[in-house]
């Protein structure tokens, strides 16, 4: 018996599972190129505290309590890493709540960041506005056992639930404030070759008392003025 052979453009059965096979890993691959660990990247502060739900508070909105991990999407692919604590809700749908976010090069964001916010829960819609400026509002629901969020209306993220707020945040929640420079001897922050590398070097919060004169530093060598 002669063996299957391609013919007239069409394929053998174990051609077409091999096709098949190799076309399903290259999107699994896709995919996992496109996840991004977002566990260390975002700070909290370091008083979290969760408060589980009463027996009064509705299921449509206790169910939004607790730490929700994910990243925005930038053209279809995980961009901002974004943390959302729910720390504490109430039987009338308010909402207390944490927003952080990490870093991204993509959109210019260098430094993470978290805000504190009260938001509401109204027809299974949580809705907050940060406390800046344009009070830019983000509204999440929920997708399945995921969290669906927008940003200004627009933005996309997914967030998964996360078992204990202790695995997410990053450095600035270990390691508090910011330390001042030493009294004496050398300048071991924003030092000349620091600030002349081609990119950024140091890691962390710097003290504001280190853009003065520190350690053994001497006086200035030439004056500046402008308007």
């Amino acid at each position: 018996m002669s063996k299957p052979m391609l013919r007239h453009g069409f394929m053998t059965g174990r051609q077409l599972w091999l096709c098949l096979a190799l076309t399903l890993g290259l999107m699994l691959c896709a995919q996992a190129a496109a996840a991004k660990e977002c566990h260390r990247e975002t700070p909290l502060p370091a008083d979290v505290r969760l408060i589980a739900p009463g027996p009064e508070v509705p299921e449509a909105v206790a169910r939004f309590a607790g730490a929700w991990i994910g990243a925005w999407l930038d053209k279809g692919r995980d961009g901002l890493c974004h943390t959302l604590v729910v720390e504490k809700v109430f039987a009338n749908g308010a909402a207390g709540v944490i927003y952080s976010i990490g870093t991204y090069e993509g959109w210019n964001i260098r430094l993470p960041n978290f805000w504190r916010a009260t938001g509401w829960i109204v027809d299974g819609v949580l809705r907050f506005s940060l406390p800046l400026p344009d009070r830019p509002e983000l509204a999440y629901r929920f997708t399945g056992e995921a969290l669906q969020g927008t940003f200004k209306g627009e933005g996309r993220v997914r967030l998964t639930r996360v078992a204990d707020v202790r695995q997410v945040g990053c450095e600035l929640q270990a390691g508090g404030l910011a330390q001042a420079p030493p009294a004496t001897g050398p300048r071991d922050r924003l030092t000349a070759a620091e600030l002349s590398a081609p990119a950024e070097a140091g890691t962390g919060l710097v003290h504001n008392a280190y853009f003065m004169a520190v350690g053994q530093a001497a006086s200035a060598v030439h004056a500046l003025k402008g308007t």
